[in-house]
């Protein structure tokens, strides 16, 4: 089956040089921690260069030294082509041949192939079904956008080309599918029409009051070095607030059905945050720090240092907007996210996320499908199904933790979660979470801890790669 990209050839070059021969390891700090751990779920948070691959890979050579586990009981699994090649190498130069072999070593994508693939006939797919790459999923958008009417027209942010076009529905349908949001609960989500123009009113008024008085077109902001600038400066700000404090109340003084809507009470938890922003602000402009200058374009007209960047989503107002503009893109493609999934299931396809989400629905026996086979004697059907799946192993190792999404944390929470499920090691590193961009989780480590009932957390602190001098830095 076709594969994601994975992630670039260095990280697997670093594994691989990582990977020292078993009687020249001597577990060091925490590692003693990670390989005697006997949580039912251990998440390992381990910084660069601190030999977390090593570590997992010893672990398991002591478990199947010790008897703990036999190797076929062993399920890894990675982000990447590349890192499950170097696990496999690596296990193959630490143990004998037939044990090395026996371990099952996968990426996410081809374990939820392998279980798609052997339960096909259940979930009422052909065995051969076919995986939608990106690249696919791309022309099929692109197909359905030049095939069907959709009653909307390019955000303003595009220049209206169909391959704009294309590129901006496709990359929301992928946002969408990695969080694990359906087109039905999307369009449930969505707030009507109207509550949605209000509130797009009340960002564009303020996106202009900032743009027009606190950028570095007001002189007094752009030289910053009298008295008067300072003091005009804070005016310019009080006005800002005078603005934050009208739209807060044209929101109170509407009527319920518009004020109670989940999108206004967030709007106004926002504006009520920029309130404060705002006086903060006019306490900290100081002459005798320039640099506070910036601080009313940045944080209140999403600019830094003139060009840099035209686009903050971390300010208050930044994430406001950006919120805003979300519902509205999610208001335009909602239609066409479900036209792509009616698209998949007349096709008997399925994508890398749908694919994900497949396979974790095979390990689901919810604790009432549970109850009801324990009250007639009997399991159900995909009770027996999940049992079959999760009775193959006794220990799952998931390297490069940090860099699943919320599909595949799914995927392993119901593969582990509970008595009879496998133990769970996760490792990875909450500082390189290099895929954030695709829906990656760097606080996916410390769900574990309320995902699982018996949890135990590592860090891994001490580095073997660099040198003193620049972890002191």
């Amino acid at each position: 089956m076709a594969e994601r990209p994975g992630r670039p050839d260095r990280d697997a070059d670093r594994d691989r040089d990582a990977f020292a021969p078993a009687d020249e390891i001597e577990p060091k700090g925490n590692q003693t921690a990670v390989i005697d751990s006997r949580a039912a779920c251990t998440s390992v948070d381990a910084g660069a260069g601190t030999g977390k691959t090593t570590t997992m890979l010893v672990r398991i050579e002591r478990a199947i030294e010790r008897g703990d586990v036999d190797p076929d009981d062993v399920l890894v699994l990675t982000f990447a082509n590349e890192a499950a090649a170097s696990i496999r190498a690596a296990v193959a130069d630490r143990l004998e041949p037939e044990a090395a072999a026996a371990i099952d070593v996968y990426t996410y994508h081809s374990f939820c192939y392998r279980l798609v693939s052997e339960y096909a006939y259940y979930l009422g797919y052909s065995p051969d079904f076919e995986v939608i790459t990106e690249r696919k999923r791309r022309r099929l958008v692109g197909r359905l956008l030049a095939e069907t009417d959709y009653d909307f027209a390019a955000p303003a942010r595009y220049d209206g080309s169909p391959a704009d076009l294309t590129t901006a529905v496709d990359q929301f349908i992928a946002a969408m599918s990695r969080e694990n949001v359906t087109p039905a609960a999307l369009q449930a989500g969505l707030p009507p029409v109207r509550t949605l123009e209000l509130c797009t009113e009340f960002v564009l008024w303020l996106e202009q009051r900032a743009a027009a008085t606190l950028s570095f077109d007001n002189e007094a902001l752009r030289y910053f070095n009298r008295e008067e600038h300072i003091e005009q400066a804070r005016e310019s700000l009080v006005d800002y607030g005078k603005l934050v404090s009208y739209c807060r109340e044209q929101i109170a003084e509407a009527p319920p059905a518009f004020r109670d809507d989940d999108l206004v009470r967030d709007v106004d938890r926002y504006l009520r945050t920029l309130q404060r922003c705002v006086t903060n602000t006019i306490e900290t402009l100081s002459l005798e720090e320039p640099t506070t200058k910036h601080l009313p374009r940045a944080l209140f007209g999403n600019q830094i240092r003139g060009t840099a960047t035209s686009r903050l989503e971390q300010t208050p107002f930044g994430r406001l907007k950006h919120y805003i503009e979300f519902l509205r893109l999610a208001r335009h493609y909602t239609a066409v996210y479900a036209d792509y999934h009616d698209a998949l299931d007349a096709e008997g396809a399925l994508d890398f996320d749908e694919l994900v989400r497949t396979a974790t629905e095979l390990l689901e026996d919810g604790s009432a499908e549970r109850s009801s086979a324990h009250e007639s004697n009997g399991p159900s059907a995909r009770e027996t199904i999940a049992d079959e799946i999760t009775d193959q192993w006794t220990q799952v190792y998931c390297d490069e933790f940090q860099d699943t999404d919320e599909t595949q944390f799914s995927l392993l929470t119901e593969l582990t979660d509970g008595p009879d499920r496998p133990d769970l090691l996760a490792i990875g590193d909450k500082d390189q979470a290099i895929y954030g961009w695709r829906g990656t989780d760097r606080k996916g480590l410390d769900r574990l801890a309320d995902a699982a009932a018996d949890h135990e957390g590592i860090e891994l602190e001490l580095n073997f790669r660099s040198r003193q001098e620049i972890l002191d830095l």
